[in-house]
């Protein structure tokens, strides 16, 4: 039983699966007949060859198009996050919300008003006696 009897895959199977390895590629060697090697299994190994290099042609297409895909979305996606970043409005920074103190009325910074202050309560005190 030759190599191909036992690892050919069926007709159909063929386009999807990749049949041959670097090995078994350079592993084959076909019977000898008396003018050189088969040419009925040169031919199917060559077959198996050519089917293998479809489905590596196919994968490659599939690939360079998701790769051209992705390229475009990528470009895409950084002309809208320059484009966002060009109309992002920055947020204020939060005030923090210091609690009011309450009113004082001792707490005013003049002199004059401390005096004035200071003679109502002397008058209020003392009822406008003088000391």
């Amino acid at each position: 039983m030759t190599y191909f009897e036992e690892n050919t895959v069926s007709a159909e199977n063929a386009e999807e699966k990749v049949q041959l390895s670097a090995d078994d590629i350079l592993d084959f060697e076909p019977a000898i007949d008396y003018k050189g090697y088969s040419p009925i299994e040169v031919d199917r190994f060559l077959d198996v060859v050519m089917n293998d290099y479809a489905v590596f042609e196919d994968k490659l297409k599939k690939l360079e198009e998701v790769n051209r895909k992705q390229a475009e979305e990528i470009v895409a996606l950084r002309e809208e996050l320059a484009a966002a970043k060009e109309n992002a409005v920055k947020p204020e920074p939060q005030k923090e919300e210091v609690p009011e103190e309450e009113a004082n009325p001792f707490a005013s910074g003049t002199n004059a008003d401390m005096l004035r202050r200071l003679a109502r309560l002397e008058a209020a005190v003392f009822g406008g006696r003088k000391l």
